[in-house]
């Protein structure tokens, strides 16, 4: 489980994270939040891990950030 969470951590704030937002994430405001599989979800074959960004301070983001440079 440690594994896997932190892989979906590097995936997340990791060269996906640039590639979408146009920042690398240690230069952005952005906060990234993973989830990923429990361990029993995993065995059933569920590798899926979902990334979602928000403002650092707390603002609520209202229109894409994709390409933002946030």
């Amino acid at each position: 489980d440690d594994a896997v969470q932190g892989r979906a951590g590097d995936i997340c704030a990791g060269a996906a994270f640039e590639d979408y937002f146009g920042v690398p994430y240690t230069d952005s405001t952005l906060e990234a939040h993973y989830l990923w599989p429990t361990e029993d979800v995993w065995d059933d074959g569920v590798h899926d891990v979902v990334c979602a960004a928000v403002r650092s301070d707390g603002e609520q983001l209202t229109t894409s950030m994709a390409g933002a440079g946030e």
